[in-house]
């Protein structure tokens, strides 16, 4: 949460280093949930920089986590990946 909040203010390297810092926290909780949402967090980090490809690459990194999930939150993260991949083809073009 610190490090979206980060990069929702755009303090980029604040968020880097707090997204870093709960993915590695998630990952060792096996909380694919949360891995999906902190490859989604560092997926619009990139975008931010206009690195459309490693944002897109991330989104479906994170919607890999998300396969075998089917919880009302897990299935609205997917939707926002759907939409956020949208989005970040078209910013690409």
């Amino acid at each position: 949460v610190i490090g979206a909040n980060h990069l929702h203010i755009a303090n980029l390297p604040e968020s880097y280093k707090y997204s870093l810092a709960a993915l590695k926290l998630h990952k060792e909780l096996n909380d694919n949930y949360g891995i999906a949402a902190d490859y989604n967090n560092f997926a619009i980090w990139y975008s931010k920089q206009n690195k459309y490809d490693k944002e897109l690459g991330l989104y479906k990194v994170a919607l890999h986590y998300l396969k075998s999930e089917d919880s009302y939150n897990a299935r609205k993260l997917k939707f926002t990946l759907f939409f956020n991949t949208t989005i970040g083809y078209i910013d690409s073009k």
